[in-house]
C-alpha cells in the first residue's frame, strides 16, 4: 500500500468522529513510529506493508494418514511453474544484454499473451524441455551431454516407482549409475539423507563415492553408498568383521521388523542397488524389509544378469526377476558394448543363448567395428600353466593382458612365472 502522510492526515480530517482533536502532520508520522514499533504496521521504504490474516482449518483429523500423490499432485504445477520462471527471467537477463529492444518485447508478451503462447513463441522445441529443469541448459549438458539415448531415457524416468537396469558388459552401467544419482539429487530434489545406494563390494562403494564427488561436488559426501554388510552393521551399531557377516543380514530384518530400528535411520525415498543379480536370499529380504518399511520408495536396481560370480554364497538372478515381477517393475536394457571388438561381442552373444531365463531380450551391440583376435585352444595336457605362459611370451601382445583361473592358487602360480620371466604381473 502507498499513502502520503498528507493524505492519511486528511483522511482523518474528513471522517465523522465527534471527539476528533486538530492534529497536524508531526502527530501523523509519530502515530505511524508508534504503530510501526510495537509491529502493528511494518513500512519498508516508505511503504506500508499490510499481510491479511489467514484462517487454517484442519479437516484430516486422522494422525496417522500419509500424504498421498494426489496431495502432492495439487502443488506439482505450481513448483513446475516456479521453475519455469526462474529460467524466463535468465532469458530476460540474456536479451538484456545482447538485444535491449528485444528484451522489452520479451516483456510486452510475457503480460500480454496467455502463457502457453508466450512459452511457444520464446521456447520453442526442445527448449520446452529445458525450462521444467533445476538445471541450466549449460550445467544440464555438462553432466548428460555425453549419454546415449538409451542411458537418457534411464536418467529421465522419473515416474515408476521401481526401475530394473539389465545392463550387458561394457555398456557404461557405473556411468550412469552415477549420473542417475547426481539426476536425483540436482533434477529431482532428492535430499542426501534421503538417498541408500547399497553395492556388493567396499571397492565399488568408494568407486561410486569418488566418481560423484567428481561429478557433483562436495554434495555426494553426505550421500550413503555402503555395501550390505556395512549397512547393516551400521544400523545395528555394530562394528563389522567377518565372523560376524554371515548372520548380520538375517539379525538386522529381524530387528527391523521388531521395530528395534529407529524409524529415522531406515527411512528413505530412493534405493539404488548396484549388481543386482548378485543377491542371495537374505539380501533380496532385506531389500522386501526397507521396502515395507518405506512404501513410497522408489528402487533402482542394476545387474547384468548373464553373470553370477558369487552363485557359491548363494547368489542367484532369480531375485532380481522375482523383483521385477512381484513389484511390476519397468525394465531398461543397455546393450551397446563400448569395450568390447566385434567379433568377440558376437562370439559372447552366442555363448549366453544357452543361459536360461534371461532378462535381456535383446542381443548385445557392439559399438566398436573392427575385430580383435579371438583363439580358442584345445590342450591335451592338464597342466595349462606352462603351456600358457610360453604362449603369452612368444605372442606379442601389447597393452593390458587379463588372465582368468579357477583357484586362487593358479593366479599366484602364472604371477609368479610371470615375474621370474620380468614380466610385469599382479
Amino acid at each position: 500500500m502507498e499513502f502520503s502522510v498528507h493524505e492519511l492526515k486528511s483522511a482523518y480530517e474528513n471522517s465523522p468522529n465527534l471527539f476528533k482533536r486538530h492534529i497536524v502532520l508531526e502527530d501523523v508520522e509519530d502515530t505511524l513510529f508508534y504503530l510501526s514499533r510495537i509491529e502493528a504496521i511494518k513500512i519498508e521504504g516508505g511503504f506500508m506493508v499490510i499481510y491479511n490474516r489467514l484462517t487454517i482449518e484442519r479437516t484430516e483429523q486422522n494422525n496417522n494418514k500419509r500424504y498421498t500423490k494426489d496431495d502432492y499432485q495439487r502443488l506439482h504445477q505450481f513448483y513446475e511453474n516456479k521453475v519455469q520462471q526462474i529460467h524466463i527471467v535468465g532469458e530476460y537477463a540474456k536479451k538484456m544484454i545482447t538485444d535491449y529492444q528485444h528484451a522489452l518485447q520479451f516483456v510486452e508478451d510475457y503480460f500480454q499473451l496467455n502463457y502457453s503462447s508466450f512459452l511457444s513463441k520464446y521456447f520453442k522445441g526442445s527448449r520446452q524441455q529445458e525450462i521444467c529443469r533445476n538445471l541450466t541448459p549449460a550445467k544440464f549438458r555438462q553432466l548428460f551431454g555425453e549419454l546415449s539415448p538409451t542411458q537418457l531415457k534411464i536418467i529421465h524416468n522419473k515416474e515408476a516407482q521401481h526401475i530394473v537396469v539389465a545392463a550387458g558388459p561394457g555398456s557404461g552401467k557405473t556411468r550412469v549409475l552415477v549420473h542417475k544419482l547426481a539426476a536425483l539429487l540436482l533434477m529431482e530434489d532428492v535430499k542426501q539423507e534421503q538417498l541408500l545406494m547399497i553395492t556388493f563390494s567396499r571397492a565399488a562403494a568408494t568407486e561410486f563415492k569418488k566418481r560423484l564427488i567428481r561429478l557433483i561436488g562436495n554434495a555426494a559426501q553426505y550421500v550413503e553408498i555402503k555395501t550390505f554388510h556395512s549397512y547393516c552393521f551400521d544400523l545395528l551399531g555394530k562394528v563389522g568383521n567377518l565372523e560376524k557377516s554371515d548372520l548380520i543380514i538375517k539379525k538386522t530384518i529381524e530387528k527391523i521388523r521388531n521395530g528395534e530400528v529407529e524409524a529415522s535411520r531406515i527411512t528413505k525415498t530412493v534405493l539404488v542397488i548396484d549388481e543386482a543379480q548378485d543377491m542371495n536370499e537374505d539380501e533380496y529380504l532385506l531389500i522386501n524389509t526397507l521396502m515395507e518399511q518405506n512404501e513410497e520408495m522408489r528402487v533402482i536396481a542394476v545387474g547384468d544378469d548373464d553373470q553370477n560370480v558369487y552363485e557359491f554364497r548363494g547368489s542367484s538372478s532369480k531375485y532380481l526377476e522375482a523383483f521385477i515381477s512381484n513389484n511390476n517393475a519397468v525394465k531398461h536394457e543397455l546393450v551397446e558394448n563400448y569395450r568390447s571388438k566385434n567379433n568377440l561381442v558376437a562370439l559372447a552373444n552366442e555363448f549366453v543363448k544357452q543361459i536360461p531365463h534371461r532378462l535381456k531380450s535383446t542381443p548385445i551391440v557392439p559399438v566398436q567395428n573392427d575385430n580383435g583376435k579371438i583363439k580358442i585352444v584345445n590342450y591335451k595336457n592338464r597342466n595349462l600353466i606352462v603351456p600358457l605362459i610360453e604362449d603369452l611370451l612368444h605372442t606379442g601382445l601389447s597393452g593390458t593382458v587379463c588372465v582368468l583361473t579357477k583357484t586362487n592358487h593358479e593366479a599366484l602360480q602364472i604371477t609368479g612365472l610371470l615375474l621370474k620371466n620380468k614380466i610385469p604381473a599382479n
